[in-house]
């Protein structure tokens, strides 16, 4: 998966769109809940906010420079969060798919709001905030970007929009019948070939986007 530079003069909330889709792709989670994330974050390229006990956020999603700390050891830097790029998505959402993946009842937004804070009362603000914003999510123009993610990455664009298995291409000439054929496989056949994961984890990891596209928001 490509980790998208972005051009300078894309507007923010085009960004927060294009880089969401992309790296929930990646990491299989709603798209909705790292948009929603952006948007409480409320960050930007080069952004730098100074808090009260001397650490500051950084970049679109605002990584605190003391958890970047911890990073240090990976190769990840300040200066990789600030850049006018997907890579602070894609870490914010690697980040999310752990909090995610945590035992505990807690349901998906509350674990999501570990990102700010697992203190009950700061959790619960960042939470409702969560909500809102995911349900601020433009499907449309998700479907959009999506289409244009898994052109830029080689995977076949036909059926992508539609989760149900749908028709055959009609230029596929064969003598047997045309039979359905899911949209998931299409993107798997080209996927497996530039990743190390297996075939039926890169089949979860795709069809938990494809169907969080289309994911009633129930809140």
């Amino acid at each position: 998966m490509i980790i998208s530079d972005l051009p300078p003069d894309m507007p923010i909330a085009e960004v927060r769109y294009y880089c969401s889709v992309e790296s929930s792709l990646r990491y299989g989670l709603p798209p909705e809940l790292v948009y929603a994330v952006s948007l409480n974050e409320g960050g930007s390229p080069g952004m730098r906010s100074k808090n009260k006990n001397g650490t500051e956020d950084l970049g679109y999603m605002q990584f605190n420079t003391s958890y970047l700390a911890k990073l240090a050891s990976y190769g990840i830097s300040p200066e990789d969060v600030q850049k006018n790029s997907c890579y602070p998505f894609h870490l914010a959402a690697w980040r999310l798919r752990g909090h995610l993946e945590e035992s505990g009842p807690e349901d998906m937004f509350t674990k999501a709001a570990y990102y700010h804070s697992r203190t009950p009362a700061y959790n619960e603000i960042y939470r409702n905030k969560l909500m809102v914003n995911a349900a601020k999510f433009d499907f449309e123009k998700g479907l959009k970007y999506l289409n244009i993610i898994l052109s830029k990455n080689g995977y076949e664009e036909k059926g992508i929009k539609q989760p149900e298995a749908v028709s055959a291409p009609e230029n596929i000439q064969t003598e047997q019948p045309q039979v359905a054929y899911n949209p998931v496989d299409s993107v798997i056949r080209k996927l497996k070939q530039n990743s190390g994961k297996s075939e039926e984890r890169l089949k979860r990891d795709v069809q938990k986007f494809i169907d969080s596209v289309y994911y009633i928001k129930a809140i």
